[in-house]
């Protein structure tokens, strides 16, 4: 997902239909697949939950109603990731 919203690798995952995740040297080839907005607002919230410091970027707060958040998903996608060797 991005919390910050649409940044360029959102762009590139969008046209690319893929992303290279790494964490130290480890490197992994996934497929994404961007979700609609009424599926990812529980990503959302459970991310809003968790993540203080990205806060400030939501116009919503945990108590907000499903259609406040519903509202607010088109500006943090959420991807759906698989391996790209699933394919």
């Amino acid at each position: 997902m991005a919390p910050y919203g649409e940044r360029n690798w959102v762009r590139n995952a969008r046209t690319a239909g893929r992303v290279e995740l790494r964490r130290g040297r480890r490197r992994e080839s996934c497929l994404v697949e961007e979700i609609d907005a009424a599926a990812a607002v529980p990503v959302l919230r459970e991310y809003y939950r968790r993540g203080m410091v990205t806060r400030p970027f939501f116009a919503v707060t945990l108590d907000s109603p499903d259609e406040a958040w519903l509202a607010e998903a088109p500006r943090h996608p959420v991807f759906r990731i698989r391996a790209a060797s699933a394919s």
